[in-house]
């Protein structure tokens, strides 16, 4: 469970023997740079790949977040169109849509059903 605490956010999590952990979460962001106040220690980081999409490389689509391949429905060579679903991902019982961000057509596909991606990875490479 998450919670407000003032500016900052509360982690309520139950771990499976039932015991449970809060831990206190606050933010900062200024351009691509991030900073993450967890628990009384402060993690940086850096944007290192493009907002949006799920974009990793120009004309592919990749996972915004980890997640698994449970259909892909789309195959290369098919033509689609903007907004149409091309890959199923599950994560965390949600299941998760990529979508084309343009009309095209469809060059590859790089990943099979069953398959764990990371974040980022590319699933799908269009063409014009």
């Amino acid at each position: 469970m998450v919670h407000r605490d003032g500016a900052r956010l509360l982690l309520e999590i139950t771990w499976p023997d039932g015991t449970t952990q809060r831990v206190r979460l606050a933010g900062a962001r200024q351009g691509d740079k991030r900073q993450l106040w967890i628990d009384g220690r402060t993690l940086t980081a850096e944007r290192v790949r493009q907002r949006g999409g799920g974009a990793a490389t120009e004309g592919s689509l990749a996972a915004a977040i980890p997640a698994v391949v449970s259909q892909i429905l789309v195959a290369p060579g098919d033509a689609v169109a903007a907004g149409d679903k091309l890959i199923l991902l599950e994560s965390m019982k949600m299941v998760i849509p990529i979508v084309a961000p343009r009309a095209g057509r469809v060059a590859r596909v790089l990943c099979a059903v069953g398959e764990s991606v990371p974040a980022g990875l590319p699933l799908v490479e269009m063409e014009e």
